[in-house]
């Protein structure tokens, strides 16, 4: 699944690996239509626990950044958490209609909210 930021050059791609994880890739376009990737991510199910891990192109020396799922709203939002991380803490996704998600990414003083559309 590809997913598109309205109005930007950004887009975020999912892919099932297996029954417990999700992989992807978040990206953007240059002004030479060259991809950039922002991060890379998945979801992975073990042990009972749902994990989103992100590793961020130039931020953390490299290293994985994971995220709990806290809750999760009438199968409609999930809501990730990290209160040890610098920025952000908070990842969530909730579902708007079939073809249209909404990000948002949260710290201390600080959100930023993303609308995606799936592309194809």
């Amino acid at each position: 699944m590809t997913e598109k930021k309205v109005n930007d050059n950004i887009f975020e791609e999912w892919n099932k690996l297996n029954d417990s994880t999700f992989v992807g890739i978040n990206y953007y376009l240059n002004n030479k239509n060259d991809t950039v990737v922002n991060e890379y991510i998945s979801i992975v199910y073990s042990k009972g626990i749902i994990v989103y891990k992100a590793k961020v192109t130039g931020q953390n020396f490299g290293n994985v950044v994971e995220f709990k799922l806290t809750n999760t709203s009438n199968n409609n939002s999930l809501i990730f958490e990290n209160k040890e991380h610098d920025f952000p803490n908070v990842i969530s996704y909730k579902y708007i209609s079939k073809n249209t998600l909404k990000v948002a990414v949260e710290g201390k003083n600080k959100k930023t909210e993303f609308n995606f559309i799936r592309i194809n």
